[in-house]
């Protein structure tokens, strides 16, 4: 079965802001982030279940390269992505600059 992936607004915020912060450190640096983030969508549409529950329904896939995660949830055939953050940030949401 394929699931659809929809981002929320916030989450498409923190990916820009992600791959504009690795573009200025080295042009093409966030086209690669980019492209991680797109194969781990791509994962989540065929097998969003693979990995585990962290915090009551929400479930966290971690880029290979870069230290970020994707945390989202499933709801059915959709999977939502609630938030593309770096992984040392803050659980109240304060983020520094990702190195």
């Amino acid at each position: 079965m394929k699931f659809e992936v929809f981002t929320k607004p916030e989450a498409n915020k923190e990916i820009l802001e992600a791959a504009g912060w690795y573009e200025d450190q080295q042009l093409g640096l966030g086209l690669r982030f980019l492209d991680e983030l797109e194969n781990v969508l791509f994962h989540l549409e065929k097998e969003p279940l693979i990995f585990e529950k962290k915090h009551l329904e929400t479930r966290e896939a971690p880029l290979q390269i870069f230290p970020f995660v994707v945390v989202y949830q499933v709801d059915g055939n959709t999977v939502i992505v609630l938030a593309v953050f770096h992984t040392s940030r803050n659980p109240t949401g304060k983020i520094g600059s990702p190195d």
